[in-house]
């Protein structure tokens, strides 16, 4: 379906605030990681320092959940403006 004007600027719209928010979280996650990992250093886990050991995995799972949220929202937002998808 072609989309007027006005729709694609309303999806443009909402994609660049869905696109600025996933960016925020993810420069948050790792601005702030390192300090949090700081606190747990004197814990170990498998010889790794435990806040290491953290911020190493949760930040892919954080980076995969947060993918998967923009992917869904995108694909939302695609549905809502009827606009053609990349399949």
């Amino acid at each position: 379906m072609i989309l007027d004007d006005e729709q694609r600027r309303a999806q443009i719209f909402r994609a660049g605030w869905l696109t600025a928010a996933a960016f925020l979280l993810i420069m948050l996650l790792v601005l702030t990681a390192p300090i949090w990992a700081t606190t747990l250093q004197p814990y170990r886990f498998l010889r790794f320092d435990l806040g290491f050991f953290i911020v190493a995995h949760g930040m892919i799972v954080v980076l995969i959940g947060t993918v998967y949220w923009f992917n869904q929202n995108q694909e939302q937002i695609d549905r809502e403006f009827n606009a053609p998808g990349l399949a």
